[in-house]
């Protein structure tokens, strides 16, 4: 009978990444959920798989982070997701799953263990023209349980609206804090 060894890497405690050093004729291997590694199939066994997890969006949108516990994933879940998205102009916010990524466990039982947690992504001021923007405020209006005002950039001309009762689109969940940038000369304001 031939030796399997676990291709998966395991991060040590001073951060380091090592072969997560199991191997023999009697561990079973499943397919790594994290895909090949150099255009080669990759198996991740049972033990390194146990502390796989999959964060989605529901939409397409997946990555695979790892923890010990459902918990520790729901709290890398933030940095893993936020790495590689494209900026945005304006607050948004990502609504996430987490859950084992073991593809032998049924649907039932990964649901057991599912939690969600809502991400928010914040857009990057843009560059100025200048060395610096010199933000100038307008007058504030009323928004529900806020207000909404805009501050201009006398050197550029961009905007920021600040909304300190933004409203989630997803869920409607109000009385959130939102930033959008754009040009002072841009008319469609995104919300």
């Amino acid at each position: 009978m031939s030796e399997t060894t676990c291709l998966a890497m395991r991060a040590s405690a001073d951060g380091q990444t090592m072969d997560c050093g199991h191997s023999g004729p009697d561990v079973s291997m499943t397919e790594d959920p994290r895909g090949s590694r150099d255009n080669l199939p990759c198996w991740v066994c049972p033990d390194c798989l146990a502390h796989l997890w999959t964060v989605t969006d529901g939409q397409g949108g997946e990555v695979i982070v790892e923890a010990d516990t459902i918990t520790e994933a729901v709290e890398v879940a933030p940095d893993a997701w936020m790495q590689g998205l494209d900026p945005v102009t304006h607050t948004t916010w990502w609504h996430l799953s987490v859950y084992p990524a073991d593809p032998s466990l049924s649907i039932a039982r990964r649901r057991m263990m599912w939690q969600d947690v809502t991400v928010t992504q914040e857009p990057a001021e843009p560059d100025c023209t200048g060395t610096a923007h010199d933000w100038r405020e307008s007058p504030a209006r009323c928004h529900g349980g806020g207000v909404v005002y805009d501050e201009t950039c006398r050197v550029c001309g961009a905007v920021r609206t600040v909304d300190t009762w933004a409203e989630d689109p997803e869920t409607g969940e109000q009385g959130l804090g939102s930033v959008t940038y754009h040009m002072g000369d841009d008319t469609d304001e995104e919300a």
